[in-house]
This record gives structure tokens, sequence and C-alpha cells, in this order.
């Protein structure tokens, strides 16, 4: 296949997912995180600082509040993050044009994970694999859906993605360009989303020790991989503006005391120096460690759980990825095993995905898919691979085009269908119930308040009580006359409940606020992740146990 045509299939299979991402605009309303991940890029724009929140870094957010800022769009000064978000999607009197601009600064990231998903795998056979990689990349739901809102997960699957493929091209040739490259790339995933400093060590390590295992040595490369670190460090504090400042937030110093320091205080007299450079990244590291040893609450296979199980990731790409991809990665994983006999290098992307994912196994908070998305470009190499290889694969004349062409067409049809709600997508493995398998992210993330409100108005429903998950201004939503429902309150006449309440209650707050609902059978589901119900006067069944 010429140059000029492959660039052009592979253009129109970008467009046709950017198309299909920028639909879902106008259905989704803003997801839980959004206001505050604005929030935090904004202040960053704006004012030059970043104290809203520590806990993610700002690469994902500066893209966000990119777009608003250049129309305009500034700080609010309101207190809190998700406070100053929703005054900034508000502040010209359209927050959807607002939210859409946002949006808008996540698409890159997405693009350019295609593109190396397309490089990586033509450099493990052809351009045809690219191209069937990047169809297949591009029909995972929970890649567009993340891919759409303005929250960090793309960000983080680009940036791993492309630090990865860096260090397989620089072990290739360690050239003075490839060592700029792998460290501007490792600085960006640093910068995308803590997690980055657990999944580049652990991917890095894999391939490695991949590297090593096929008799190369890694000492010429050592002198070299310690200017890509430098390189790195140095792109992460231009993140944080080559800001310095102690590592431990302000405190009143302590009362002088007679009794000479113990060895904690004079390490802590020693954070508070304003001596340190990017101290909001450490405070970051150190709130998100804080994180992972409280762990959140989420609901799993048919309960609530607080913190981690060994066994979340693997259900969740079982039940949130299509069959059809998950089957063509597997025949291209064995395909490429059988090349790492050559070219042990074949295997990277697989031994990186695995690593990484082992690694998200290991973590405490468990709150869905979304978290292990960076494995997906990885797969789709291999499942590129494997639809290939299944093509050329004749134990029959038609056996193999056959499979080849019904997988293929089996995951296009299975993503199409999925739109326009590919954030709460589930395959066929969940079942009827998928709530009963997996709720937040995964399937109520705050999305649907603007069906909600069409849902309301075309059914004539002037009032309602609303029992909503998320961090939105409910005023600018086009909801009619509603009063937000107090916790363990029954209360009669219509009534919207996130699937998220129902199940889970409050965040870090009382499980079985709305557990009451659970006796009554929902009048309608408003798209994936609310529940419309009419409870009609009278006594109200005891809660379910």
């Amino acid at each position: 296949m010429r140059a000029r045509g492959v660039a052009i299939l592979l253009a129109i299979l970008i467009v046709i997912a950017l198309a299909r991402i920028v639909a879902t605009w106008r259905v989704y309303s803003a997801t839980f995180d959004e206001p505050a991940h604005l929030a935090a890029g904004m202040e960053w724009l704006d004012h030059g600082l970043y104290q809203y929140e520590e806990l993610h870094a700002p690469l994902a957010r500066i893209a966000a509040a990119g777009m608003p800022y250049l129309n305009g769009f500034r700080s609010a000064g309101r207190p809190g993050p998700w406070a100053e978000g929703n005054a900034i999607l508000d502040q010209r009197g359209d927050p959807r044009r607002a939210l859409t601009l946002a949006r808008l600064g996540i698409l890159p990231f997405f693009v350019a994970t295609s593109l190396l998903v397309f490089l990586w795998a033509r450099q493990v056979a052809n351009d045809t694999t690219g191209l069937l990689a990047v169809l297949a990349f591009t029909s995972v739901p929970p890649v567009l859906a993340h891919s759409g809102v303005a929250t960090t997960d793309a960000a983080i699957m680009a940036t791993v993605c492309a630090t990865v493929y860096a260090l397989v091209r620089w072990l290739e040739r360690p050239s003075p360009a490839r060592t700029a490259w792998l460290g501007m790339a490792a600085g960006l995933a640093l910068l995308a989303k803590m997690s980055a400093l657990v999944f580049l060590p652990a991917a890095g390590g894999a391939v490695l020790l991949l590297w090593r295992l096929s008799r190369n040595r890694l000492g010429p490369y050592l002198e070299r991989g310690v200017a890509a670190a430098l390189i790195a460090l140095v792109v992460l504090w231009g993140g944080y503006r080559f800001s310095v400042g102690p590592l431990i937030r302000w405190t009143p110093p302590p009362a002088s005391s007679p009794a000479p320091p113990t060895p904690r205080q004079r390490l802590e007299a020693l954070a508070r120096l304003p001596i340190y450079p990017a101290p909001a990244y450490v405070r970051g590291v150190a709130d998100i460690l804080t994180a992972n040893r409280e762990g959140r609450r989420n609901y799993f296979l048919g309960e609530p759980i607080q913190g981690g199980r060994w066994n979340f990731f693997p259900v969740a790409l079982a039940v949130k990825t299509p069959i059809p991809f998950l089957l063509l990665a597997l025949v291209g994983g064995a395909t490429l095993a059988v090349m790492s006999r050559r070219h042990p290098r074949a295997l990277a992307p697989l031994v990186a995905a695995g690593a990484i994912f082992a690694t998200a196994m290991a973590a405490n908070i468990n709150v869905g898919v979304r978290h292990i998305l960076v494995v997906y470009p990885m797969l789709a190499v291999a499942a590129g691979l494997g639809t290939l290889r299944l093509w050329h694969w004749r134990p029959r004349r038609w056996v193999g085009p056959m499979l080849a062409a019904g997988l293929a067409a089996w995951l296009v049809l299975e993503s199409l269908l999925a739109h326009p709600d590919y954030l709460p997508y589930f395959n066929q493995l969940a079942g009827a119930h998928p709530e009963e398998v997996l709720v937040d992210s995964d399937l109520d993330w705050g999305q649907d308040l603007y069906r909600l409100a069409d849902t309301l108005r075309a059914r004539g429903i002037d009032r309602v009580a609303l029992a909503y998950h998320g961090k939105v201004d409910l005023s600018r939503q086009g909801l009619p006359a509603y009063t937000e429902l107090p916790a363990r309150t029954p209360t009669a006449g219509w009534v919207a409940a996130s699937v998220f309440r129902v199940k889970l209650g409050y965040y870090g707050g009382d499980p079985d606020a709305f557990a009451w609902l659970r006796a009554h059978t929902p009048v309608s589901h408003v798209g994936r992740s609310i529940n419309l119900y009419w409870i009609e006067p009278g006594p109200t069944p005891a809660t379910p146990r």
C-alpha cells in the first residue's frame, strides 16, 4: 500500500473517531470531576498558581482550561475547586459551550495516542497492521468516552504510551534526539497524572528486563539514560512553572520548648524550608499515597466495597471491553510471543501493558477502568496484529479470513451500537444488570443531567426530588423546579436518583442514605445513570438489607 493511501486511511479512521467523540458532548453533562479540573487549570493559566488541589498533576487540566482561556474565560476566585469550576462554566451564561471548549483541549491526546498505536504496530509488522490496530483502538468505548471529557485519563494514556514507545526506540538506537524524546515523553507523563510515577517504572522496568534477557547489555545506555531522566525532571519542574517552596504546607511553627527537638521535628523543619523545586508535585504524591491508604468506596460484584480488590481491574477489563477486541488481542499476543523468538522487542507492548496492569491490581483505589486506560493502546497493537494473523491463517481456504472479518465487524458494530453511551458501556459478560457489577465512573459519573431535563420536560413533570451524583450547578442545567432529596427521607411524588446514590449513598458519607429507593421500581431509566421514580403517597416499604 502506498504511503499516501495509508495516510489517507489513517486520517479517515481518526476523523471518524473524533466525530463520534464530539457527538457525545451534546448528550453528556459535566461529569463529577470536570469542574475541578477546569478550575485548577484556569488557576495555572490565569494566576500562575496551582493551589486549588494538588492531588492531580497539571498537564491535562491546563489543556482543558486552554480553549476557555483563549476565549476569554478567567478565574472567578471562588473557594474550592468545584465551586470555582462551576463559576467558570457559568461565566458567560452558556455552560454547555464552556464545557465544550474544555473538552476540546483533551482531543489532541486522543489523536496523539492513535498515531502512536499506528507507529508501534507498523514497527512490529507493517502498515496494514498499523491501520488495523488504529481501527481496533478507536472502536473501544472506554477510550472514546474518556477522550471526550475534560479529565486526566486520556492524557496519561497518551503520555505513558509515548514514553514506552520512545523507550523501545531508544534501546534500538540511543541517539541524542531519541534521548531527548524519551526524557520529554517521561516528563509529560509525570505531569499527566500521579499514577505515572508507578506506571513508568513498572512498564519501563519490564521493557528493560525484556531487553536484557535478549542478551543486550545495558551498561552503554547508562549515561544517556541519566540524561533522559534529567530532561524528564526539567520538564516536570517546568510544568509547575519552575516553582520553589516548602514540602509541607504552611503551619504555625511549634511553640519554643526547652526540650531538644526530636528527629521528626528536625525533618519537618527542613521540609518547611522554601527551597525545594516543584513542591506541589511532592505534596500531591503525599496526598495520593494517603488516598491510596484510605481507599475509596465503590460497588463491585453486587456489594459495596471500601478500598481495593485484587480482581477489580481484571473484571473491569473483562466487562468494559468489547469481546472481539479481547479475542483479537489474545491472538495477537500469541503471535507476538512467536515473533519474539527472533525479535524479543516485539513483546514490548504486551510486557509493558502487563506490568502496568499488575501494578494497578495492587492499588487500593478502585474506581473504574479509566485508571488502566493506558493499557488499551498497547493491547490495540496486539489486536491489529491478531486481525492480520487470522486473515492469513488458512487451515481451510475461508476459515481465517472469515474469523478475521467477523471479529473486526463485530468490534466495529458493537462500538457503533454503543453510541453515544461509551462511558457506561458494558459488554455481554456483564449481563442485563451491569449496575450489579460496577458503578462509579464505569456507569454513573453524573453525565446524564441533560437527558434528565429533556425527559422531565417531555413527560410534563414540573417538580422533582433529586438525588444526584455530581458536582455541577444544578440550577443551570435546564431542570424544572427541584428539591435535593434529603438522606433517609422517603418522599412521595417524582424522584430522580443517580444509580450511585441508590447503591452507595454519598462519597465518604452515609452509604444507605437513599437505600429506601431500592424497594421501588423505576418508571424510567434516564440514560444509564439516573432512575426516575413515581412514589405513591403512603407507607414506604422497609429498606432492603
